[in-house]
């Protein structure tokens, strides 16, 4: 019974250690805290660095209580913070996988940074490529990690450019200028750069070209027009006249017609050339070009000559050759009052036998013509008639009357 009762508390006693031992186990260990430093900073990035943690098979990183990121080194490069800020790190060991003996660290103490500010882009080195009159072209050498340049004219609106050049325009000529420019990040720069400082260069227009000074002649002088003439000038768009100081007027011709005049009168004709609208900023006119000019004495027509014909005792006629620029003839029989004819004869009848008749012609301009011609002088002839048929029978003298001109 003994025996049966001491091996029922063997038994019994094996039992519960048995149990016992099943229960109990050993708690993992945890891995050793990391401990990171900052070995570099920039405008949007920050280089960790710990000491290897032994048994760990990598690490966690906690980065601004949000973004998680796992890795195997000891070391990480975080990138994409915000320039000129406060961020932290925790760093936290983690232990192989399904291992029994070792468990994750806690994270470190947060380590906390500030990232520096961005960099400057370098300033574009701007220059003056060109320089005209009414405009200047300014350049620089494209600067790295710049996307676009703005830039200002005389501290004006602010422009901005993807060129390394532009070209200012409608300027004053023999006038300086201030121009600034400063480069900008492009999208890849920008979160580690930012815009340049301002460039500024001074630059003064050219001086502009005046057109050459037209030469002038004179031709086709009247008592009451002429022509003033002048060759073309180089990069003139039109020209301006005046007479004696008076408006002036364009022309697009190299003359000038200059009428309505009044005869032996002097006149100064002053010309000056324009450039186009296109070269205006880079040729001014020219200088006036002066010409004096005196229109002529009023022409005397040529006084017609006459001649007698057809004479009878009762009749004659007078002619005469057509007088240029006349536009009719004036006549008088024996001082009677002047009439006009268009005609280059006249016959007269009716007339006394043996009698003397002086006839008086003169030729006359058109009405229009006046500014221009004036009426000729007076020629005169005396023509007499013969004697009656019936004197001739008697035996008579015959001969004719010594017709002769007067002038």
């Amino acid at each position: 019974m003994f025996n049966s009762y001491a091996k029922s508390i063997a038994i019994t006693l094996a039992a519960v250690l048995f149990c016992s031992c099943a229960k109990k186990t050993v708690d993992s260990v945890a891995l050793e805290i990391p401990s990171p430093v900052v070995a570099a900073t920039g405008a949007n990035y920050a280089l960790l660095m710990w000491e290897a943690v032994e048994h760990a098979s990598s690490y966690k990183l906690l980065i601004d209580d949000k973004t998680v990121v796992t890795t195997e080194e000891t070391t990480a490069y975080i990138d994409g913070l915000s320039s000129d800020s406060q961020h932290q790190v925790a760093v936290k060991s983690l232990a192989p996988e399904g291992s029994t003996e070792w468990k994750d660290s806690e994270y470190c103490t947060p380590l906390v940074f500030t990232t520096s500010g961005k960099e400057a882009l370098a300033a574009p080195n701007v220059e003056a490529v060109s320089i005209l009159p009414d405009r200047i072209v300014f350049g620089w050498a494209a600067v790295s990690g710049a996307g676009s340049y703005k830039y200002s004219l005389n501290d004006g609106p602010e422009q901005e450019t993807t060129a390394i050049q532009v070209t200012m325009e409608g300027l004053k000529y023999s006038t300086s200028y201030s121009f600034k420019a400063k480069a900008l990040p492009d999208a890849t720069s920008a979160e580690s750069y930012k815009e340049s400082s301002w460039t500024e260069v001074t630059v003064k227009t050219a001086d502009p070209i005046k057109l050459a000074t037209p030469e002038l002649s004179a031709e086709d002088i009247t008592p009451n027009s002429f022509v003033v003439l002048w060759e073309a000038i180089r990069y003139a768009d039109h020209y301006l006249y005046s007479v004696n100081d008076g408006q002036a007027v364009q022309v697009n011709e190299t003359r000038a017609v200059i009428s309505d005049l009044t005869a032996s009168t002097g006149y100064t004709v002053k010309v000056s050339a324009v450039p186009s609208r296109e070269n205006e900023g880079s040729y001014i006119p020219s200088d006036w070009a002066e010409i004096k000019v005196t229109t002529l004495d009023i022409i005397e027509l040529d006084a017609p000559v006459l001649s007698s014909s057809n004479v009878l005792d009762n009749q004659f006629t007078v002619s005469w050759g057509k007088i240029d620029n006349a536009a009719g003839y004036m006549y008088s029989l024996n001082g009677a009052e002047y009439k006009s004819t268009g005609e280059t004869s006249l016959t007269f009848t009716e007339l006394s036998p043996e009698t003397d008749y002086s006839l008086k012609v003169k030729a006359v301009p058109s009405a229009e013509g006046t500014k221009t011609y004036k009426e000729s002088k007076v020629s005169e002839i005396v023509v007499r008639t013969k004697k009656p048929a019936s004197d001739d029978d008697k035996g008579g003298d015959l001969s004719d009357y010594d017709e002769g001109q007067l002038f």
